[in-house]
């Protein structure tokens, strides 16, 4: 294969899963460094989302997390030797008592880890193992108008790649009721957090914002607008800053698809026109098919997966440059 050209090289080998990619890596120098370029691993990225190689992370509870394939043709049903249970980061430290799953982007997880009494951040890639831990955020709250401290009430988290700046991000909001909000980002390259302001999201005309709920599916921000008993209308943005580029992509009967109760998240689009959702009351998950307006449940081991916590990941090169990955010796790891 020495022999061929090298975009002719690349493509084939962009091809191939992560795991043999990695033994790749050790043939020899000249392949290790073309397969760590940040050219190949986009374009191995940009295959594995269009041929949806992508993985179920499954926490059953603190100690456990499994993972297994998504096959289309299985009908979303997975049996025993479709699950792998899989060893997660900081799972050895001292006074470990569990990891969460906050979200995930381009083969990226991004958890909280608890820690005895203390809470802390991370990023993990499941399928080279590299995990990275994030520094601690210093907390200033700016109230301007008021001498009285401001009492945190929640805290939502995001992840995302910023194609503006091709880095990835995490997104801290954080809620302090009558004071307003307070939002950090931390940048993976600078691993660091700063403050960033609020940019306004025209929303699409005649939907009640007190009753929404936002995310991202695919590349497109969504906006989900809540009809308690009714319906869940689902919309995404096409173009940030454009009013009428809010597009609605479908609604779910809730009578239908969750007896009528339920917050709906959509978390993936398969290339089908089926959409995975999540119900943000209880963490069930079902497979909604807009064409034909039905749900399928999925199932692992025979029970549904909506008896777990449940994240979809693609499976990626994506480097965190940290140079420390699961099965090594942890800081803080009891002995």
């Amino acid at each position: 294969m020495s022999s061929l050209p090298v975009d002719i090289m690349t493509n084939i080998l962009s091809r191939l899963e992560v795991k043999c990619i990695l033994r790749y890596r050790c043939v020899c120098k000249p392949w290790d460094k073309l397969l760590r370029t940040p050219q190949f691993v986009k374009m191995h990225l940009s295959r594995a989302i269009e041929n949806e190689d992508v993985s179920f992370i499954v926490r059953s509870n603190a100690e456990h997390m499994y993972s297994t394939d998504y096959q289309k043709k299985s009908l979303f049903t997975f049996s025993d030797d479709d699950v792998v249970e899989i060893d997660f980061p900081f799972k050895s430290i001292s006074h470990f008592r569990y990891a969460v799953v906050e979200d995930s982007c381009d083969g990226l997880l991004f958890l909280e880890i608890c820690s005895g009494d203390s809470l802390f951040n991370g990023l993990w890639n499941p399928s080279t193992r590299e995990y990275k831990t994030l520094p601690m955020e210093t907390v200033e709250f700016s109230c301007p108008l008021s001498s009285e401290i401001p009492i945190l009430h929640s805290i939502t988290y995001g992840f995302v790649y910023d194609s503006n700046i091709e880095d990835y991000k995490v997104v801290k909001v954080m809620d302090l009721g009558p004071h307003g909000s307070e939002i950090s980002v931390y940048t993976l390259t600078s691993n660091s957090w700063r403050d960033e302001g609020i940019q306004e999201v025209l929303k699409p005309q005649d939907v009640n914002v007190s009753n929404v709920t936002l995310g991202l599916l695919g590349e497109y921000l969504c906006l989900v607008s809540q009809h308690p008993m009714a319906r869940s209308d689902v919309w995404v943005l096409k173009d940030h800053g454009v009013t009428n580029s809010w597009t609605k992509l479908f609604s779910v009967n809730q009578q239908t698809a969750i007896d009528g109760c339920g917050i709906l998240n959509p978390i993936f689009a398969f290339k089908s026109g089926e959409i995975l959702i999540e119900n943000m009351n209880d963490f069930n998950l079902f497979v909604y098919d807009p064409e034909h307006g039905s749900v399928i449940i999925p199932k692992v081991r025979g029970t549904p997966m909506c008896s777990y916590y449940t994240t979809i990941n693609v499976r990626s090169l994506v480097s965190l440059d940290s140079g420390t990955y699961v099965g090594q010796e942890e800081p803080g790891e009891t002995t």
